[in-house]
């Protein structure tokens, strides 16, 4: 099976032929374009770590006939096509209660500077809603350390990576959620309204009128009253009650020798 490492920096191109097993065994990884293979340099004897960039493979019969790798150096960027997985999408909310979760994108490009990396970018759904899908800028902030996201992607980190469709069964399940919403504040008014009245009537029974007072009772209205008063002195003579205060403090007395 033909096969070539490519150039990169001051490599050149390293042109080989495997056997039939390379290809199998390359296909029948978990991960191929993200797991390292190491090959063994025809001249120099010098193992070459790399990465699978491309498999070519026959239009019709989907036949491998051609392997194309790319040299892997730590330390330095190193183009990888990573997968992406969803997992508890099936813990979300609004998937149970019927939206339907869309797959838009399965691998991102990055830039990998480490010697152990990630096979895998595996994804949390279950905060998921029609509202909120897994962007592209989402998943950047969840890369290891010393992985970066391709440039390609500056223009598309609000694109939809995994997305909650809204369905028919999810729209009439929420339309019913906002009546029985509606009905419930319906029913509190009326509680409150009926409540309001119960009050009023019973304050409207224990309610007891006030006896407010023609005239109040002032120091000015007691001495109106006083200047009008007479007292009988005895002898039949009436005096007024300033004039008998008047005579009391002099020592005067009436009839019978009793004081004024």
């Amino acid at each position: 099976m033909p096969g070539v490492i490519h150039a990169r920096d001051e490599f050149e191109d390293v042109d080989a032929v495997w056997s039939c097993r390379i290809p199998a065994r390359v296909m029948g990884a978990d991960h191929p374009f993200m797991q390292p293979f190491y090959f063994r340099h025809p001249e120099t004897e010098e193992e070459i770590r790399v990465t699978c960039h491309n498999i070519e493979k026959h239009p019709k019969t989907k036949v491998p006939y051609m392997l194309n790798f790319q040299r892997y150096i730590v330390g330095r960027p190193n183009l990888l096509q990573i997968p992406i997985y969803p997992v508890m999408e099936d813990k979300s909310l609004h998937f149970i209660a019927g939206a339907d979760f869309q797959v838009k994108r399965r691998s991102l490009w990055v830039w990998s500077f480490m010697d152990d990396y990630p096979a895998t970018i595996e994804i949390d759904c279950s905060f998921m809603s029609p509202n909120m899908p897994v962007k592209i800028g989402d998943i950047e902030k969840m890369l290891p350390y010393g992985m970066y996201l391709h440039k390609m992607y500056n223009h598309q980190k609000f694109h939809s990576c995994f997305k909650l469709v809204p369905t028919n069964l999810y729209t009439n399940r929420q339309n019913a959620i906002v009546e029985q919403k509606d009905q419930i504040m319906q029913q509190r008014r009326k509680m409150q309204s009926s409540l309001l009245e119960r009050k009023q009537a019973l304050a409207a029974k224990s309610k007891n009128p006030k006896k407010v007072p023609s005239m109040k009772a002032t120091t000015k209205n007691i001495a109106a009253t006083r200047v009008g008063l007479e007292i009988d002195v005895g002898d039949g003579t009436k005096i007024s009650l300033e004039e008998a205060l008047a005579r009391g403090k002099a020592g005067e007395r009436g009839k019978g020798g009793k004081a004024i």
